[in-house]
């Protein structure tokens, strides 16, 4: 390989781990990329308890409330 494609290719693993930082926005980077991000704010309780039956179920939030936003959009187009 030449030197210019070592470089480009995974820089991290040649001895120059990645900030936090810098993996911290790679990864949004490619979330991005077929996700749009949402933020809210609910009640400290909720979000718990919320937080709480995911890991029982062993499913991620970001999973539980997709299918949330689905169900609530089917039910919607349903009724019109």
């Amino acid at each position: 390989m030449t030197e210019q494609n070592e470089k480009k290719k995974r820089e991290y693993r040649l001895g120059n781990p990645l900030t936090l930082t810098e993996y911290t926005n790679r990864y949004r980077d490619r979330k991005k990329e077929n996700n749009r991000e949402m933020r809210l704010f609910i009640p400290i309780d909720l979000g718990n308890r919320f937080t709480e039956h995911c890991r029982e179920i062993g499913k991620s939030r970001s999973e539980i409330v997709s299918n949330l936003i689905e169900d609530y959009i089917q039910s919607v187009c349903s009724t019109s």
